[in-house]
């Protein structure tokens, strides 16, 4: 038994809920936004042998039936309008505590990917740079702070050419206008005249560096899938391709350098993640320098681009349950032409 734990309408989690049943594996889907719950749990600990359960209208699976868990990128429960915010506050701590007591007694199963370690390892963007180097990436010079002398300093050491990114890499409700994604931004000299305000919170700062192209690099498992990005094509998307996603960028598969490849590879490892969707620029020159991972990242936009093969081989690894995957068999392959379809099924 495998289990997707998501949210509802997560394109990603219904893809994989259908290459499953081509694959003819048993799977179980748990929103854990819905309200009353999907499924629900019941767990004892305790003696030689603790016993849990999850199930709903007296269908039950066994917490030792299930062999691997997909936590595809959960969002809190959503509660109906109108409760005492207080109460759902209060049933939002309990929700989270029961269900990291549920995923601790199944830390021993196959993750994609362990949530403690996406909380605690890969979401730091800080901690991500600090592996890196240490693995013989190139990354950008960084400065942490709320100091707003500090960055002053940096500003000037960088020769004005700096980005701004939230530490979180999270929209603030609130804060961002009409909900829009708060995207990389280069500082200017108007930015530099109110920086007084940075003292309200720490941001990240990083020396800006020159592009050919960018490059997202999904690793799932052992294997190590590039795209290119051809980012400087159009103005909007030079310093965050995503502002220029819609003008028409291009993306194509990418073979990387082996020694680079190998990085991408350990760098996921090190962080303890059996899947990440990994940023990198391309210079000029030909340097490959790593910005960040996201544990959760999107991708079937890239198989609908490139044709790469992302949803049958992360749904083998779940399958067999090991990083170490082999490739599918015929009979069970998800093709991207099934992908393509199953997309087009979603979107009616």
């Amino acid at each position: 038994m495998i289990l997707i734990v998501t949210s509802r309408g997560d394109a990603h989690a219904l893809a994989a809920e259908r290459a499953f049943e081509k694959k003819g594996v048993a799977f179980r889907t748990w929103y854990i936004d819905d309200h009353p719950p999907t499924l629900e749990m019941a767990f004892r600990p305790g003696g030689a042998r603790p016993r849990g359960t999850l199930g709903r209208g007296g269908e039950t699976i066994a917490l030792d039936d299930i062999r691997a868990v997909w936590h595809r990128k959960p969002k809190p429960m959503q509660y109906p309008a109108g409760l005492d915010p207080q109460l759902v506050l209060e049933s939002q701590q309990e929700t989270g505590e029961g269900l990291r007591a549920l995923f601790l007694h199944l830390e021993d199963r196959f993750w994609v990917n362990p949530p403690w370690h996406e909380r605690e390892l890969a979401l730091s963007k800080v901690h991500q740079l600090e592996v890196a180097s240490a693995l013989g990436f190139r990354v950008p010079r960084t400065l942490l702070t709320n100091d707003p002398q500090e960055l002053q300093a940096f500003y000037r050491s960088c020769g004005g050419e700096v980005i701004y990114k939230l530490v979180s890499g999270v929209a603030i409700p609130g804060v961002l206008q009409n909900g829009r994604v708060l995207y990389t931004t280069k500082l200017t000299p108007r930015h530099l005249a109110e920086v007084e305000r940075l003292v309200a919170a720490p941001g990240l700062f990083q020396e800006y560096i020159p592009k050919r192209s960018e490059l997202r690099v999904n690793v799932i498992g052992r294997k190590v899938f590039a795209t290119l990005v051809d980012s400087q094509q159009v103005e909007e998307s030079r310093v965050d391709w995503r502002r220029g996603q819609d003008r028409g960028l291009e993306f194509r598969a990418h073979e990387l350098p082996p020694a680079i490849e190998e990085r991408c590879r350990a760098f996921t490892r090190s962080l303890g993640l059996a899947f990440g969707a990994l940023d990198l620029i391309l210079t000029p020159d030909g340097d490959y320098v790593l910005l960040e991972i996201n544990p959760a990242g999107q991708w079937l936009w890239i198989e609908r681009e490139t044709r790469q093969p992302l949803l049958d081989n992360l749904t083998e690894m779940l399958l067999q349950g090991t990083t170490d995957y082999v490739d599918s068999m015929p009979e069970r392959r998800v093709t991207p032409d099934d992908t393509l379809r199953y997309l087009s099924e979603l979107e009616r």
